[in-house]
């Protein structure tokens, strides 16, 4: 049985004007896409040793829908594990925010759930998968 370890999306709320919104406004929620999934840079070392936990990045994101400025808000711990959480933050892609029909960056955070897999025959090398209950991009 494989454990995957997933990138859960955590908003960013403190950034509510940047959707459009008066600055004194109720914040309002906000649908969170589908979970990234990062196993495939989690460091082999690192999983051997049984490293785990959550790295919580802080990026923008684009006009374009890619992330940029990305730096680590809360540590994992583990230097190995934040720094893997960096790379693959490089690599998606987002819808980009709008205000009045523009496309806008928009500051952004996102938690990085890193977990060993449980099968001890399994070298880390696990296939993404799908979240159990994805939200709607």
């Amino acid at each position: 049985m494989k454990n995957l370890m997933v990138a859960s999306l955590a908003l960013c709320l403190g950034s509510t004007s940047a959707f459009g919104e008066a600055a004194n406004a109720p914040p309002q929620k906000y649908e969170i896409g589908r979970l990234h999934h990062c196993e495939e840079y989690f460091p082999k070392d690192l999983q051997r040793q049984g490293a785990e936990g959550d790295t919580t990045l802080s990026f923008v994101v684009t006009t374009e829908g890619r992330t940029k400025n990305i730096r680590v808000a809360q540590s994992s711990g583990n230097k190995g594990l934040d720094w893997a959480a960096e790379v693959c933050a490089e690599h998606w892609k987002y819808k980009p925010a709008r205000k009045d029909g523009v496309p806008i960056d928009t500051p952004w955070k996102a938690k990085i759930v890193w977990t060993v897999p449980s099968d001890p025959a399994s070298d880390g090398a696990t296939a993404p998968g799908q979240p159990s209950n994805p939200s709607k991009p």
